[in-house]
C-alpha cells in the first residue's frame, strides 16, 4: 500500500506567507474548516502539531480574480490520522 504524504511534509517547503484552508475529511460529504490564514500562522499554531500526521487526500488551489485577492490559496484536504 502506497502511504499518502502528510500534512506536515505539505507545509514544510511552503512559503509562509501562502495563504492556507485546511479541511478535515471526517466522512462522507462531511468536512470541518481547521484552519483559515497563512502557512506561518499554521506551522505556529496547535494546528500541525495536532494534524500534522494525518494524510493528506486532496490539494487544490483557489486563485480569485477579484481585485481584494493578494493571492492564490492552497487549499489542503486531510483525512484520519494514519494507524502506526
Amino acid at each position: 500500500m502506497i502511504e499518502k504524504p502528510t500534512l506536515r511534509a505539505y507545509l514544510e517547503p511552503v512559503a509562509p506567507e501562502t495563504g492556507l484552508l485546511i479541511l478535515h475529511h471526517m466522512g462522507a460529504d462531511c468536512y470541518e474548516a481547521i484552519h483559515s490564514g497563512t502557512v506561518r500562522d499554521a506551522m505556529l499554531s496547535r494546528c500541525v502539531e495536532v494534524c500534522g500526521d494525518h494524510p493528506v487526500e486532496k490539494v487544490a488551489v483557489d486563485v480569485d480574480d477579484w481585485p481584494d485577492t493578494p493571492s492564490p490559496v492552497l487549499i489542503i484536504t486531510i483525512g484520519k490520522e494514519a494507524e502506526t
